[in-house]
């Protein structure tokens, strides 16, 4: 059943990629890279194989760090006017952290040398994995929030798949892990 899951969330997040393209603002341009760049992972890690899941990790930490640069720059100079930037912000770049911690629990990575964190020096598998469902399901309700302020219907719909990706993309992760 879980063999499932993350085709769908690929489907879901090619789906919000294509309504954010409609959007033609260049205001959009950051959020749009962002989903570009979820999308290209996951098609990676289920299909292609090309890129590993670390550097996978590390170019999505680094798009959520640029990403919540360019946002902090824009909210500066817009002024006390950017409640939308915020939620804007805040859902793409936790999305892109979630996405990062979710992928090396979708491909495998943490097999039996991670259940035992280390000769009992950690969290293990179980305590990952309950933070990686707390971050996802935070992202999901965040999208719930982005959806209810979007302006367009588009941009309230692409807000509602990319939550939707999350849940079956954590789904998948931790069916992967029983």
């Amino acid at each position: 059943m879980t063999e499932v899951l993350h085709p769908a969330a690929i489907g879901l997040t090619a789906i919000a990629a294509l309504l954010h393209t409609g959007w033609r603002r260049r205001a959009a341009l950051p959020g749009l890279l962002a989903v570009l760049l979820m999308l290209g992972a996951m098609v990676d890690v289920v299909f292609l194989h090309r890129i590993g899941t670390v550097l996978w990790l590390a170019v999505l930490l680094a798009g959520a760090i640029g990403l919540s640069a360019v946002h902090a720059w824009r909210r500066r100079r817009a002024g006390e006017d950017a409640a939308e930037l915020h939620v804007g912000a805040t859902h793409d770049a936790l999305g892109l952290v979630v996405m990062a911690a979710l992928l090396p629990m979708m491909s495998g990575g943490l097999g039996e040398a991670g259940a035992d964190a280390h000769a009992g020096h950690g969290a293990g598998v179980s305590g990952l994995s309950a933070l990686v469902v707390a971050a996802a399901l935070s992202h999901t309700v965040v999208s719930a929030v982005a959806s209810v302020r979007g302006v367009r219907a588009s941009e309230r719909l692409m807000h509602l798949l990319m939550g939707g990706a999350t849940l079956l993309m954590a789904g998948h992760a931790l069916g992967q892990l029983s």
